[in-house]
């Protein structure tokens, strides 16, 4: 290779040096800006992890909330069921009804 660069006129031989020096530049541009593009896409899959986990720790709060409420409604409904002046019958009735009444609540939620 190095024979061929001497047997190269002194313009031909500077013209290749400074190819070769701006393709030098250009590689190390290159891997630059791979690296930053590496980085973006590194910082966006944060992002986008961090997103996903703020979603999901909405959802589980949302819910405890949900679990708190029925809780305190299963607890109403078994007062209701060890009520001893109402009959069975009429116990069951009053707690379907209520139980139908708090399914559509849920729904609409």
């Amino acid at each position: 290779m190095e024979l061929r660069l001497n047997e190269l006129d002194p313009h031909q031989r500077s013209e290749y040096q400074r190819l070769m020096n701006e393709n030098n530049d250009l590689m190390t541009e290159y891997s630059k800006k791979q690296n930053q593009m590496e980085d973006l896409l590194s910082k966006l899959a944060n992002a986008e992890n961090k997103l996903k986990m703020d979603s999901q720790k909405l959802k589980g709060q949302l819910l405890k909330e949900q679990i708190t409420d029925l809780e305190a409604k299963k607890t109403d409904y078994e007062i209701q069921l060890n009520e001893a002046n109402l009959s069975l019958p009429e116990a069951r009735d009053r707690i379907l009804n209520r139980m139908k009444e708090d399914n559509a609540t849920i729904a609409n939620m």
